[in-house]
């Protein structure tokens, strides 16, 4: 069966396409490109990240993506079959019966040996002189004081998440907002996207660099470099202010 790691490299060299281009337009990682043609998929990130990054092969390549992810699925699962090896039996040595017998004399000995010096340690040993008991030291315990933990509350001033994106280069991106996958594409430069959520968004990347984001109105921080992927990166109420750039540091030190 032809592996989903030949079949694009067959399509790939039919087109006269390196890997190079194709990590170099696409902002695949140019490894992962390399471990998905050699069918190791150990080496790739896993799950959705993988299976992003075989649309996003497939599409450049002009192959069909479903039919690309079949065989995907059916390389794993032939991965994954157990090899079966015969196994050989080989029938227990008995040893000669005169040999048994001066083993079982040998382990009589011992044992009877053994026997006769815990009895005699028995009869040596004096019993301990007991302890007067005022004289027995009492253990004394002082309870410390625990600080007390400080209670942790979500900023007053957030009460919804607003992210605003902007993609300066191609992105592959799935948002969750409250739990719900609402996102899954591949952004191409120049595109925006605003998602709302009352609680949290949860986001994955393939390329951290490829856009800026605000939040609530505020400048985000930089997730990344290009290429970058970014997994089950959590926003919420009370975490919101981490991802984005603070009025001071946007000022700087005098």
């Amino acid at each position: 069966m032809t592996s989903v790691g030949q079949e694009l490299k067959r399509e790939r060299e039919l087109r006269g396409i390196s890997l190079r281009e194709i990590a170099d337009d696409t902002k695949i990682n140019f490894r992962f490109l390399q471990a998905l043609e050699e069918d190791r998929f150990e080496l790739l990130p896993g799950g959705f990240f993988t299976r992003g990054i075989l649309r996003t092969y497939a599409s450049y390549l002009g192959i069909e993506e479903h039919s690309i992810l079949n065989l995907y699925q059916e390389t794993v699962q032939e991965q994954e079959k157990p090899e079966t090896k015969e196994s050989k039996y080989y029938p227990p040595v008995e040893a000669p019966e005169k040999t048994r017998k001066v083993l079982g004399y040998s382990a009589m000995a011992v044992f009877l040996t053994a026997l006769l010096i815990v009895f005699f340690i028995l009869i040596q040993k004096k019993p301990p002189e007991s302890i007067p008991a005022q004289e027995k030291p009492v253990p004394s315990f002082v309870e410390q004081e625990k600080d007390p933990v400080p209670e942790i509350k979500p900023d007053p001033a957030v009460k919804e998440l607003l992210l605003e994106l902007t993609f300066i280069q191609e992105t592959w991106i799935q948002v969750y907002a409250d739990g719900e996958l609402t996102l899954d594409a591949i952004k191409q430069a120049g595109e925006t996207l605003q998602i709302t959520a009352q609680e949290s968004l949860r986001l994955n990347v393939g390329n951290a660099g490829g856009f800026t984001f605000t939040l609530n109105g505020q400048q985000g921080r930089t997730l990344g470099p290009s290429g970058a992927v970014i997994k089950d990166l959590l926003i919420t109420l009370d975490n919101a202010r981490e991802f984005v750039i603070q009025l001071e540091e946007s000022i700087g030190p005098d």
